[in-house]
């Protein structure tokens, strides 16, 4: 599988045409804030290939050593037969000791059951594929979340600080003042 940077104009086709599909309209940024973010250097939308077709896309904030996956799906043919934990190894193995993916994993929340199985799973996913819990939860823009980690373990403060960092590359402090929430999660 081939892993490739996405142009511009072909990150907005995937966006208008799959994108869209795939998130629901409370997780999915517009695109003009992303647009800016790459125009900037630190928003990199991959396509992974095979056979000159788009098999999935991630899309990745940067800053320093920390990538947030803002989003991550396969598309609908290469589903259920292994092509995510691909993706993910291969996003592992371009890592380097001292970096580290965060990963925004909403929490298995929704009051229909259909829903809230696929929220279970996809923890579940990251979880099998080398993912940790880092004892952080975000809210962002209304939207639930589990912050998982890939790479150099983060944990609880340090992951708040990566991801605060993250956020704040991206969004305007107006912005990540009304929208973004961390809480850690309470010892038991």
């Amino acid at each position: 599988m081939e892993q490739r940077l996405m142009q511009m104009e072909e990150f907005r086709k995937l966006y208008d045409t799959s994108m869209k599909k795939h998130f629901p309209p409370d997780e999915l940024k517009p695109f003009s804030i992303m647009e800016k973010a790459v125009r900037e250097g630190n928003y990199f939308p991959h396509g992974y290939y095979e056979d000159g077709e788009c098999r999935a896309y991630t899309c990745l904030i940067k800053n320093g050593d920390f990538y947030l996956l803002d989003y991550f799906a396969v598309m609908e043919d290469g589903r259920g037969k292994g092509t995510g934990s691909r993706i993910l190894s291969i996003l592992k193995g371009h890592l380097s000791e001292k970096e580290a993916v965060l990963l925004e994993v909403e929490e298995p929340l929704a009051a229909e059951p259909d829903v809230r199985d696929l929220q279970e799973r996809r923890i579940q996913f990251y979880l099998r594929n080398e993912a940790i819990e880092t004892g952080l939860n975000a809210q962002v823009f209304g939207v639930r979340y589990r912050i998982l980690g890939l790479g150099r373990p983060l944990y609880e403060e340090k992951a708040q600080t990566a991801m605060e960092t993250l956020y704040h590359t991206i969004l305007s402090e107006e912005m990540y003042e009304r929208n973004v929430r961390f809480s850690l999660d309470k010892p038991k």
